[in-house]
């Protein structure tokens, strides 16, 4: 029953949770204007939750959101014109394919940090050169990863843990 004004962070860490109850949560949370969006979904969950890609399309939630943490769920962009402010996005088990990440990456120009962890539907990693800010980058047991390209001029630190056949490319070099 909260208002809305002033809600600066929503965090969500549940088992199980009927997908309706969990989208109307969000629209609340996403009219707030809030800065923080974590959503910890649990990995035994019974049926995969898509998260509502369109909320971070809208110019409300696209221009305020600095910090996004996604974890057990899909996460399926089609397209985006906003997230001017995103600065640290977290995706854990996360069902994302290269088109959609690279969809993602492209309007999220503010990006200073960057972790995935299990994302196993990404084959190829790519960091555009207009991630300008990008300092840190964690990748780790991705287990479909073939390649990472990385051309973030400003990144001084890298982490990745998984197979020692991906291929890595470093500057302009792809």
């Amino acid at each position: 029953n909260h208002s809305g004004i002033g809600l600066e962070t929503f965090k969500l860490a549940c088992a199980s949770i009927d997908a309706h109850y969990l989208d109307s949560w969000l629209q609340m949370a996403a009219k707030s204007r809030i800065k923080e969006l974590v959503l910890e979904l649990s990995l035994r969950m019974k049926t995969e939750y898509n998260f509502p890609c369109g909320l971070l399309c809208s110019e409300i939630i696209g221009r305020t959101i600095q910090y996004l943490r996604l974890r057990s769920c899909a996460f399926r962009p089609k397209t985006f014109g906003y997230l001017t402010r995103l600065t640290c996005l977290v995706l854990h088990w996360v069902l994302i394919n290269e088109e959609q990440l690279r969809c993602l990456l492209s309007h999220s120009c503010a990006l200073v940090k960057l972790e995935m962890l299990s994302c196993n539907e990404t084959v190829r990693l790519q960091i555009p050169c207009t991630l300008s800010k990008l300092s840190f980058l964690r990748v780790l047991a991705c287990k479909m990863l073939q390649a990472i390209e990385i051309n973030a001029p400003k990144l001084s630190g890298f982490h990745y843990g998984g197979s020692p056949a991906v291929q890595m490319f470093f500057g302009d070099k792809f």
